[in-house]
């Protein structure tokens, strides 16, 4: 992962979880996709690694937490 601190998300409890997803298989995958550090420490999501691979996870972050506010369920499907 990279030395600079990680990037922090605020986001509803609601897109917490979606982006999180059940057991943090949400998580996982967004983690493998853009090679960075995905933690949910509350409020929000962490994200920690590289420029490029934050900016395409917080892309792919916001993305779902705008499913979950507007009352959709996330799958695995979305998040791939």
């Amino acid at each position: 992962m990279s030395s600079r601190p990680p990037e922090f998300l605020p986001l509803s409890d609601d897109a917490v979880r979606a982006v999180a997803g059940p057991g943090g298989r949400h998580a996982a995958l967004i983690e493998d996709a853009f090679k960075v550090l995905l933690e949910t420490p509350g409020g929000g999501v962490s994200l920690a690694g590289d420029a490029r691979g934050r900016g395409q996870a917080k892309r792919a972050v916001q993305a779902l937490a705008g499913l979950a506010d507007g009352g959709s369920p996330v799958a695995d499907a979305d998040v791939r």
